[in-house]
């Protein structure tokens, strides 16, 4: 864009550029307020001429875990609207408020039209306008002088998941890979991937099989999930699994929609979620209803594990000679004391000690249950504040199966998350209700799936040399210190793309902190949101329908985002971008591909051949099933797991951190399930285990729950989602609230020594005494004070790096 092109050229504020900016580039006549009013959309604009109009194949890409395949209407150059596409299987034909919204994204008169440089203080909403021309030069020269001076690292590059298209969410990984950049892991779910990852493996659909197949269960656990809520896109399968008998437990510390409609709510006490898990696992196994042969065949239970160093007994400890890429199998033991590999034992115990050849044993099966024997129905019903009988009913479901435990994201927001997966799956694997119809543990998640399908070579560029990784909980603290675990780290730039951590991430204040050490924060964004008002040169990117895509999510279906219409104002796609910056920064030659070159890159290899996937095919179909499955896909429905032993894991043989930044942590008690308090959320003494002291200040426990008009901030500012649900509100109980003096409506502030926000209160009966929840997703010019990540904790378990958002202590006052 020459100087003649230049909307502005002066300094102006953020109102004022986006004001200014809607008028210059005719974006009022093109949207009105928002998206272009209805007689607009239903005429064509010359009076007479027939409409130019065409429907494009689409998807959604945010991460409420939806994929939901999109008909996107287009008229005269402009979306119109969007509606559920036909799939072969009719299931998965849905959309919801959000999917019905796109067309407010595209046209938002907020939407940023060109790259701006920040001229005030960071915050403080003053830009001013630049070329893009101007954008990567000052990045890339600055970049070199940074990389020279302070070290490789002194770069570091951050995703989130904002955007789960194949090239959006990757390409700008190699161009760090290439620079030997650091990355920024940016720690969301981590104990529910950590877990199912080393317990039951990836496969198809990551840890679950199909979502379709939960018609199958007779029992469906709702664990800390809210899918009515959360996943609206799943919500009608439970509903079909219900009217077909099953039965519908929600286990929650609150009341929520989706228990509204369940058999059976279990209000369980906040982060306990692992001490009910560890007594139905002991009342399984002291009563005699484990499933024996499941646990022989499909599970780590007869391998023998070493007193000595705690790993499994295998073939080389023996005095075999192992050959070259052979397996070093496990030992199992029968009953007569003939030790072999699985292959030569055919019916091994799966209880007991022994001594095999000098080295003292026990089968993990044993390990399991003596980890868990201390919590009898007494004492789990005493901590998690749910009745005996009322746990009893709940094995009884769950054991007479075929059951399904649809994971959620609550019990991973506490520091002691990882646990709660980890021993879920245990209880999964013990009783045989995984890897068959209507049994499993997890949440299908296709996108993992697809990821079997990328080349290497297309997500690091040859010889390139990845730099060292860091966690967000954790970066300030790195950046303080200038170290991570003993090496330098002098961080002076952060690239940011598909993410907004000030409007996602635990303590915002401490991000704002990070960004005012730093000396170039540059975003990628739509508009000027929470993460992008307090960067230093932010640009425009395209929305998901101005650029080719591929995608999957929750369904079967590899799914194909046509380009619907061409990119708005100044917008790039994040391949154009990320090779803009690659040639200033000389490395054009591995920079070279157009987007739908590097899509169909994507799909050039053995696995997609073998299973018949193609660009070409996409590009004609629009929609390719993955998954396979007669008539759904089964996680571990062979009886082999995609894991290091190829058999469900709940004894962890070599534990490692899910992200690995030199962290030390304590191994021994990373093998098994326990339960300890969470960090901070632990306002009452109950047992042997102590109040935290920090509740006499702040008594109550601060959470969040997923905001039904938003997937985390995106949507936020949808005009007609907002006439819905306008304005940040906090849910309380009735007697929290009456000891306050709060009654319904009341603006409250919510305080604790991090930080405070301001929210309208909702009196609720249905909110758990001693809890709070707040819907999530707003942003910083949303809330009357505040901000809710002002009151969250960066404290995390070194073993599995993580947000914890509900691990946090407030008070609440009228405000």
């Amino acid at each position: 864009m020459d100087e003649t092109t230049r909307i502005f050229d002066r300094n102006f504020g953020r109102r004022t550029f986006l004001r200014g900016s809607a008028a210059a580039l005719g974006l009022a006549a093109v949207t009105g307020a928002g998206c272009a009013p209805k007689d607009e959309l239903e005429t064509s604009p010359e009076a007479g001429k027939p409409a130019d109009e065409k429907v494009c194949s689409g998807v959604c890409r945010g991460n409420c875990f939806g994929g939901c395949a999109l008909d996107i209407k287009v008229r005269d150059g402009k979306v119109v609207a969007t509606t559920a596409a036909k799939l072969p299987d009719e299931q998965y034909r849905r959309i919801c408020q959000r999917g019905h919204s796109h067309l407010q994204r595209i046209y938002d008169p907020d939407r940023l039209k060109a790259p701006v440089r920040r001229v005030g203080e960071r915050g403080s909403g003053e830009w001013e306008q630049i070329t893009w021309e101007e954008a990567i030069d000052e990045i890339a020269s600055k970049w070199k002088q940074y990389q020279e001076e302070s070290g490789k690292e002194s770069v570091a590059f951050m995703a989130g998941s904002g955007n789960f298209g194949v090239a959006a969410a990757n390409y700008a990984g190699r161009l760090r890979d290439r620079m030997g950049a650091t990355t920024v892991q940016f720690c969301y779910d981590n104990c529910y991937f950590h877990a199912g990852i080393h317990a039951e493996g990836v496969g198809d659909g990551f840890n679950s099989n199909e979502i379709a197949d939960i018609v199958n269960a007779k029992c469906i656990i709702l664990w800390g999930s809210n899918p009515a809520v959360a996943q609206p896109q799943n919500w009608h399968f439970i509903m079909d699994a219900q009217r077909a008998g099953a039965k519908i437990i929600v286990i929650d510390p609150n009341f929520t929609v989706s228990a509204s409609h369940a058999d059976m709510f279990i209000p369980i006490r906040p982060g306990t979620d692992n001490a009910l898990l560890m007594a139905m696992v002991n009342y399984v196994h002291e009563n005699g209803l484990a499933d024996v042969d499941y646990i022989k065949k499909a599970t780590v239970g007869p391998f023998l594990v070493k007193e000595s160093d705690g790993k499994f007994l295998r073939q080389s400890d023996l005095g075999v000679e192992i050959a070259k890429d052979a397996v070093d199998a496990p030992i199992v033991c029968d009953a007569n004391g003939n030790h072999g590999t699985s292959e030569e034992v055919s019916d091994p115990v799966i209880e007991g000690t022994f001594e095999i050849e000098g080295i003292k044993v026990t089968c993990a099966y044993t390990l399991l249950v003596e980890s868990c024997k201390e919590w009898s129905l007494a004492r789990a019903a005493e901590l998690c504040d749910i009745s005996e009988e009322t746990i009893g009913e709940l094995i009884k479901l769950y054991v007479e199966g075929p059951s399904t435990i649809y994971q959620g994201f609550g019990p991973d927001h506490y520091v002691n998350g990882e646990r709660v997966y980890f021993t879920q799956i245990a209880l999964a694997a013990i009783t045989g209700n995984i890897g068959k119809p209507g049994a499993t543990c997890g949440y299908e998640w296709t996108y993992a799936g697809l990821l079997k399908y990328v080349k290497p070579a297309l997500l690091t560029p040859k010889d390139a040399t990845p730099g060292m990784t860091v966690v967000s909980p954790n970066l300030l603290d790195n950046v303080k210190a200038k170290e991570v675990e003993g090496k330098p780290f002098d961080l002076r730039s952060l690239y940011i793309w598909v993410s907004n951590p000030l409007g996602n991430q635990t303590d915002r204040n401490s991000w704002i902190e990070l960004f005012n050490m730093l000396d170039l924060v540059v975003v990628v964004d739509m508009r000027l949101g929470d993460t992008a008002n307090y960067a230093d040169i932010v640009l425009p990117c395209v929305h998901w329908f101005e650029a080719e895509e591929i995608m999957p999510q929750t369904s079967p279906y590899l799914l194909l985002q046509e380009k619907a219409v061409d990119p708005l104002y100044e917008s790039k796609t994040d391949v154009d971008i990320v090779n803009m910056l690659a040639k200033a920064m000389g490395f054009e030659d591995d920079f070279s591909m157009s987007l739908e070159e590097y899509l169909a890159a994507t799909l050039e290899n053995d696995g997609a051949k073998t299973d018949g996937i193609t660009w070409d095919r996409l590009k004609d179909e629009k929609y390719i099933d993955i998954m396979g499955g007669d008539p759904y896909y089964i996680h571990g429905g062979t009886g082999v797991f995609r894991t290091a032993t190829t058999r469900l894991n709940f004894y962890y043989e070599k534990p490692a951190p899910y992200i690995n930044y030199g962290q030390s942590f304590d191994v021994e008690k990373a093998r098994l399930p326990y339960w300890e308090p969470p960090a901070e959320a632990w306002p009452q003494t109950v047992a042997e285990f102590e109040a935290n002291p920090l509740a006499e200040k702040y008594p109550l426990i601060f959470t969040t729950e997923r905001n039904r008009m938003k997937c985390h901030t995106q949507w936020g500012h949808a005009p007609w989602l907002l006439e819905i649900y306008s304005e940040p509100t906090i849910r309380i109980n009735p007697d929290d609230a009456q000891a306050r003096g709060i009654s319904d409506g009341d603006h409250v502030r919510a305080f604790n020594d991090r930080g405070e926000a301001v929210f309208m209160a909702e009196i609720h009966a249905g909110c758990r005494p001693g809890v709070v929840v707040a819907p999530k997703g707003w942003e910083e010019d949303q809330f009357i004070k505040g901000h809710y990540s002002n009151l969250t904790s960066r404290t995390f378990n070194p073993f599995t790096p993580n947000n914890c958002f509900f691990d946090a202590l407030i008070e609440i006052e009228k405000a």
